[in-house]
């Protein structure tokens, strides 16, 4: 929806954001709530929540109409990846989707990809997601809300779909209502700090 939007902007550039991380740490806990006996595969198919979010978006703003795609100028309208993870070595929220416009890489990031040698793949990002990955990912109602859309594939249908003319619903989506309260408590210790300050030069 966003993008339909953004294709016709007179802006040189718009991005559609995706954190990833702040989709991947909830549904790594939706899944260790529900199948805490596999909880070693939850771990590692939650670290691919984003990635596969990312490649399904990736194909559905730049693939050409007649494939079902949007066939949109990257250059234009950049998926812009943020909020990486680190999972010990792997940063499979860099690695994975390596080809994707625009991705923000914080210091912390950049250290540890620089801990050791990699091959970046520009193709990375139009590769499938495992199926093993896939096949847990859609037991999380959160990556399904996330993931899904009029006309993809229905065992990814989410049970409670989120539409963005239900602000309510969108802004209380686990995710999202992380992030903004997150935001708005460092902006309010920001206040304080720079109220602080100010009193301290008076």
């Amino acid at each position: 929806a966003f993008a339909r939007v953004l294709k016709d902007s007179t802006a040189l550039v718009n991005s559609v954001v995706i954190m990833n991380g702040r989709l991947a740490f909830p549904v790594r806990d939706e899944l260790l709530e529900h199948s805490p006996q596999n909880r070693e595969a939850s771990l590692e198919a939650s670290q691919w929540a984003g990635v596969e979010v990312t490649r399904q978006l990736y194909r559905r703003l730049y693939d050409p109409k007649k494939t079902g795609g949007l066939a949109l100028d990257q250059r234009r309208v950049r998926i812009m990846n943020a909020s990486l993870r680190i999972y010990e070595s792997e940063i499979p929220d860099v690695t994975e989707i390596w080809g994707s416009p625009s991705i923000t890489i914080f210091p912390n990031v950049r250290h540890a990809l620089n801990m050791k040698q990699r091959e970046f793949d520009q193709e990375a990002v139009k590769r499938p997601t495992a199926p093993k990955y896939c096949s847990l990912l859609k037991d999380s109602e959160l990556f399904r809300q996330a993931w899904w859309y009029d006309g993809a594939d229905e065992a990814y249908k989410p049970e409670r779909e989120i539409r963005l003319e239900d602000e309510t619903s969108v802004t209380e989506w686990k995710p999202i209502a992380d992030t903004l309260s997150q935001f708005l408590d460092a902006y309010e210790q920001t206040l304080q700090l720079v109220e602080t300050l100010q009193k301290e030069e008076q």
